[in-house]
């Protein structure tokens, strides 16, 4: 489909609970982010117009074919940040 996916920042989320310090593919708590990733999917619509969300880059909405390169781009521009997609039910 062409529909929209949140890229969703799950350090800045979880407060940092959530990060992949020591390797930019890993996750250091993969229960802990699974459990956000439910949060933020099943109040998909509420994340995905959060002004402040949006506006602190914890929650990035992007088009669902450019969804890889945005999560490569921004685990590059914040190292030690676990960035992953959301996708809507």
């Amino acid at each position: 489909g062409g529909g929209e996916v949140i890229v969703a920042d799950f350090t800045a989320l979880s407060g940092g609970a959530v990060h992949n310090r020591h390797d930019p593919h890993a996750c250091n708590d993969p229960d802990l982010k699974r459990e956000w990733s439910r949060k933020v999917e099943n109040d998909f619509e509420a994340y995905r117009g959060n002004a402040e969300l949006l506006e602190s880059g914890a929650v990035v909405v992007c088009p669902e074919a450019e969804w890889r390169a945005e999560v490569q781009r921004l685990r590059a521009a914040h190292p030690g940040h676990f960035f992953a997609p959301v996708f809507p039910r």
